[in-house]
């Protein structure tokens, strides 16, 4: 396997890396093979983030990596990753790697990026947007006013030109502009009625605030879905530290929904204990 320097780090990384993002998250034992496979042909950059897999990839490269022989995993280099949304503070970003370090088995994690996009918040509000009315309004007048300027253009081609089939091609170009915001748009409100999960930023902000907290030991499953555009279920199971007392539980319980809805504040948040 050919390598290459990681940036300025010095390092020299595999040219072909392993995207821990699309492992099966109830099948531990095909990602194990899957990522011993991919030492085996000479991969030796895995990047994974919390949150892939369910929250399940930092599992199954510390499984993956632990079962390997010492020289071996000393070659390996692990890229993961955080958000400034979710960890915005020193603090936060030390818990959160303490927490991945335990996850991962490690002692050194070798790459850390945290994610941060600036310049496109206009951009995302409407990408993200959970009414169809914003959507609706916005696209709809940006499309009136592209198509009338198609059509001033068409004419004026046609007046002077005198080649009458500028204007039906015009006519067409428009036409072809409303058809493809009426697919965009009736996939917006589908993937709403038929129940869409929050964005991965706000899934990261949820994991940061379950992650934020001493007594719990892991996050076992995360499930969200919007109920309107607003309105957002969040559902999670959660491993606790074993020595909790009930009393801690109930506080502890308080303390974790209060945050999430400092990042949704019309979520209803449903917490239940790991079975074990």
């Amino acid at each position: 396997m050919c390598t290459k320097e990681f940036g300025k780090a010095g390092e020299k990384v595999s040219v072909l890396g392993f995207w821990g993002m699309r492992f099966d998250p109830e099948d531990e034992e095909g990602a194990i093979r899957t990522i011993h496979r991919a030492v085996e042909l000479g991969i030796n950059y895995f990047d994974i983030a919390p949150g892939y897999c369910e929250d399940k990839s930092e599992t199954f490269i510390g499984k993956a990596l632990d079962l390997l022989p010492e020289e071996k995993k000393q070659s390996v280099y692990v890229s993961t990753k955080s958000h400034y949304m979710s960890e915005s503070t020193a603090d936060n970003v030390r818990r959160r790697i303490d927490s991945q370090l335990k996850t991962l088995r490690l002692e050194t994690i070798s790459f850390y990026n945290m994610w941060y996009i600036m310049d496109m918040k206009q951009f995302k509000a409407i990408r993200h947007s959970k009414d169809p009315t914003t959507l609706t309004v916005l696209f709809e007048d940006s499309l009136a006013l592209m198509g009338l300027m198609i059509a001033i253009a068409a004419i004026t081609l046609v007046h002077f030109t005198g080649i009458l089939a500028i204007d039906a091609v015009a006519s067409m170009i428009i036409g072809v502009l409303l058809m493809v915001f009426a697919l965009f748009l009736a996939n917006e409100t589908n993937i709403l009625l038929v129940g869409e999960a929050v964005t991965p930023l706000k899934r990261e902000q949820i994991l940061g605030c379950l992650h934020s907290c001493d007594e719990v030991d892991k996050v076992v499953s995360l499930k969200t879905m919007h109920l309107s555009p607003d309105e957002v279920i969040v559902a999670v199971e959660v491993d606790y530290r074993n020595d909790i007392t009930v009393h801690e539980l109930e506080v502890l319980n308080d303390r974790i929904e209060k945050s999430i809805k400092e990042v949704i504040p019309n979520a209803k948040v449903y917490l239940e204990a790991e079975n074990k």
